[in-house]
C-alpha cells in the first residue's frame, strides 16, 4: 500500500512522545485526544525543564562553534540525502465504513530515488457517490511507480506528477505535492494546497504557494490530458543544508497549524532525542487537536478572513504529515 501504518510497537521513546504531546496540547491550550496519555503537572514540569535545559545547550553550543575551513583538497559541499518519516490522521466520519478508515488523503515515501509524495481528495466526489480519496491513492501509486522507473540518479517531480496523472484511471480528482532532492537542491511540483514548509534552525524559512482559483477553491489533477498552466502548477527549487527539515502534508496540516507551531514543535521534538517517526506522530496529533478547535485562531480562520468570510477555530480533515530529513 502507498500509506504506511504508524509502528504501535512500544519502546523507550514512545512516553516522551506522548509527554511531548501532552505538553504541547497544554501550552496551546487544545482538548487532549484519545491517543494521549494523561500528563500530570509534575510530568508537564519535568518536560518543560528538560526542553529549557536542551534549548539553553543548543544556543550555547552554537554560539561557541567556529566552523573549520575545508582541507586542502576537499569539496567544500557533499551531496545531501533525505530521510523522511510520516504519520496519517484520517477525519473521522459518521458511517465509520473501510472507505472513511482510509480517508480521502495519499502518500508515498521512495527512499532509493529521493522523492516523497502526497495527495488530497477532493471530498465533494462523495455526493456522486464516488470513493474521493481512490483518485489520490492511485496518482500516489503511479506516481511512486514512476519515480522507480527513472533511470537518472535525479527524479524531476514535475515529470512524476505528469506522468502519474497520466496513468490513473480511477474517477476524482486531487490536489498533490512532490519533493525531491538532488545533492543540495529540493525540487517541488504542488498543485492545489498540499505543500511543504522548509524549516531551519528551529524557524520556517520558506512556505510553498497555495495555487487556488478563489479562497477555498484549490486546483486539482482529474482524469483527463495533460494541461500544464502556470497558474495551476506551482514548480520550485531551493538549496537545503544538513540539518534542515522539509514538512510535506496536505492541507489538513497547513490549514490547522501556524509554520511558527509546526517549526516550534518540531525542533523541540529532535532535541528531545525523539526520532522523525515520533516526532511526525506529534505534529499530526496536534494539527488535527487544532482542527477541533472552534476558538483557536488558525491559517484557515485568518485566511477566511482576508476572503471576507470571517469564522473561528480550525478546519476538520484528513492530516498527512511527511518530515524530510536533511543529512550528509
Amino acid at each position: 500500500m502507498v500509506m504506511e501504518e504508524r509502528n504501535a510497537l512500544e519502546d523507550p521513546s514512545r512516553e516522551d512522545e506522548e509527554l511531548l504531546l501532552s505538553f504541547f496540547l497544554d501550552i496551546f491550550r487544545l482538548p487532549e485526544s484519545s491517543s494521549c496519555m494523561h500528563a500530570t503537572l509534575a510530568n508537564f514540569a519535568r518536560i518543560e525543564s528538560k526542553l529549557n535545559a536542551m534549548l539553553t545547550s543548543h544556543k550555547e553550543s552554537s554560539s561557541n562553534h567556529t566552523p573549520e575551513p575545508p582541507a586542502a583538497g576537499e569539496k567544500k559541499k557533499k551531496p545531501l540525502r533525505m530521510t523522511a518519516a510520516s504519520c496519517y490522521i484520517p477525519k473521522k466520519s459518521v458511517t465509520g465504513g473501510l472507505v472513511d478508515q482510509l480517508g480521502e488523503d495519499a502518500f508515498f515515501i521512495c527512499e532509493e530515488k529521493q522523492v516523497v509524495g502526497v495527495a488530497d481528495g477532493v471530498g465533494s466526489w462523495r455526493k456522486a457517490g464516488v470513493d474521493a480519496g481512490a483518485y489520490a491513492r492511485e496518482l500516489m501509486s503511479k506516481a511512486k511507480g514512476a519515480a522507480r522507473q527513472e533511470k537518472e540518479t535525479y527524479v524531476d517531480p514535475h515529470v512524476v506528477m505528469k506522468l502519474a496523472h497520466q496513468r490513473t484511471t480511477a474517477e476524482g480528482s486531487c490536489t498533490a505535492c512532490i519533493v525531491s532532492l538532488r545533492d543540495q537542491m529540493i525540487s517541488c511540483a504542488n498543485i492545489g494546497d498540499c505543500g511543504y514548509v522548509l524549516i531551519r534552525d528551529g524557524a520556517a524559512l520558506l512556505h510553498s504557494p497555495v495555487m487556488q482559483q478563489v479562497f477555498n477553491k484549490p486546483y486539482q489533477l482529474r482524469r483527463s490530458s495533460w494541461k500544464p498552466s502556470t497558474t495551476m502548477l506551482s514548480v520550485k527549487r531551493f538549496k537545503v543544508e544538513p540539518g534542515d527539515v522539509v514538512v510535506v502534508g496536505t492541507d489538513g496540516l497547513f490549514d490547522n497549524m501556524l509554520d511558527k507551531e509546526l517549526a516550534y514543535v518540531i525542533k523541540s521534538g529532535f532535541d528531545l532525542g525523539l526520532d522523525a517517526k515520533r516526532v511526525a506522530s506529534i505534529v499530526a496529533n496536534l494539527a488535527y487537536s487544532m482542527s477541533c478547535s472552534w476558538t483557536r485562531e488558525t491559517p484557515f480562520s485568518i485566511a477566511s478572513r482576508y476572503a471576507g468570510k470571517p469564522r473561528n477555530g480550525g478546519k476538520p480533515d484528513d492530516i498527512t504529515v511527511v518530515l524530510i530529513s536533511i543529512v550528509e
